[in-house]
């Protein structure tokens, strides 16, 4: 965690060094019993990206299934570059999330299915 401020959590990957990809970081409200993803972003910039939900995305053993919520991309200076929603939820142990795009015209077509399974020592997150 790199900075606190009441229940709004920012989280930076530690021992990341890479050329390619900066430390991913993570903009988060904490319940007390649970989280919500308000933002996950590579910032790096001309080549930064972040996206954006609206509420935030519900993680935690009490969330259901089923929540759905707003998505916005952002590409370097490209604002609103993929918006779209997202549904899913999760359980103890992980969550399951769909994304579907509603612009631009060319990505509607497109779902991207993610995981994200996490433990008191990390996560991990694979998307198809």
């Amino acid at each position: 965690m790199i900075a606190k401020q009441g229940n709004q959590l920012t989280v930076q990957e530690v021992g990341i060094k890479s050329d390619l990809m900066p430390p991913m970081t993570l903009e988060v409200t904490w319940s007390g019993q649970g989280f919500a993803i308000n933002s996950i972003s590579f910032p790096n910039g001309k080549h930064s990206m972040k996206i954006s939900f609206k509420p935030g995305v519900s993680m935690g053993p009490s969330d259901a299934t089923g929540q759905e919520t707003k998505f916005e991309l952002e590409v370097a200076d490209h604002q609103k570059a993929m918006e779209g929603t997202v549904s899913g939820g999760g359980s103890a142990d992980h969550a399951e999330f769909s994304l579907r795009a509603t612009s631009p015209t060319w990505a509607k077509a497109k779902v991207v299915k993610s995981t994200l399974t996490y433990s008191t020592t990390g996560y991990k997150i694979e998307s198809k």
